[in-house]
């Protein structure tokens, strides 16, 4: 029943980014998340007004560490406001990026796999600050920062 009507399911890798996105677009929602997680309270709060502040990766981390508890809080939420759930669903969509950030990736230093890797970029919706590629001979290894 629920799960049919938010565009997000439970376990999703992009449920840290958009709980964090949801805090400063959808009204009450981070009141709602600081009464419900009160361990991340003046993480949450700094979400609310600087969406991009550094409380945003610890946000990220605890949520990542304790998934279900947060996908519970939005499941809450949603349910509990009906008026809203339009919204909440659009703001779902435009913050799915996956924060790839300190990651290290090795593809074949060919053309059709730096096309797929390309091609996932974009489909997976990675998000991250500058990207470095050193050639290793048969192989690229591709950092994230």
């Amino acid at each position: 029943m629920f799960t049919e009507k938010l565009k997000l399911q439970e376990g999703s890798e992009y449920l840290p980014s958009v709980l964090s996105g949801l805090m400063s677009s959808v009204a009450g929602f981070a009141d709602f998340c600081e009464n419900k997680i009160s361990e991340c309270s003046k993480d949450i709060n700094a979400l609310r007004y600087n969406p991009v502040s550094d409380c945003k990766r610890k946000f990220e981390k605890y949520v990542k560490t304790y998934p279900k508890k947060c996908y519970d809080v939005l499941v809450e939420f949603y349910d509990a406001n009906p008026s809203l759930q339009e919204s909440i669903n659009l703001n779902i969509d435009s913050n799915s990026w996956v924060d790839v950030g300190g990651k290290i990736l090795e593809i074949d230093n060919n053309d059709e796999a730096y096309a797929a890797f390309y091609e996932k970029l974009y489909e997976k919706k990675y998000a991250y600050r500058g990207i470095q590629i050193i050639d290793k001979g048969d192989k690229l290894k591709v950092y994230f920062l």
